[in-house]
């Protein structure tokens, strides 16, 4: 399953976005207001949605366009978030893109938390850097 942003801009240089990103704490501000019980450190971050599905994602710099938050030690919900971007005359083109292996069913279950978390993450990404 695969989900995926329309691209967008930001106002800020790629560079200051993603030393925004690569701060974990930043994270807890893209997370819908469901969400409770948070915790960081450099890499990771854990949460629970709705009380009841707990989640760890952890950050994996691919490349200077390319950041994964990767879910852990949660076999329900493997996901991985991709942020791309592009340098754009002292702004960002971004978008994000949610990749996920699961069965048909299982997709239709958690398509809904995944589409959340995406367009949370644009929107609070936007917001930011208006």
């Amino acid at each position: 399953m695969e989900i995926n942003s329309d691209h967008f801009v930001l106002n800020n240089n790629e560079e200051n976005i993603h030393l925004f990103l690569n701060k974990m704490e930043n994270f807890q501000q893209f997370l819908p207001d469901d969400c409770s019980d948070w915790k960081n450190d450099a890499d990771s971050c854990e949460f629970k949605i709705k009380s009841s599905v707990s989640l760890k994602i952890r950050k994996k710099v691919i490349s200077n366009q390319e950041i994964h938050f990767v879910t852990e030690d949660n076999p329900l919900l493997p996901a991985t978030i991709i942020f791309r971007s592009q340098a754009l005359e002292g702004k960002t083109d971004a978008s994000i893109q949610v990749k996920s292996s699961v069965n048909f069913l299982m997709a239709g279950m958690i398509k809904p938390i995944l589409e959340n978390l995406l367009q949370n993450f644009q929107k609070q990404l936007q917001t930011q850097f208006a």
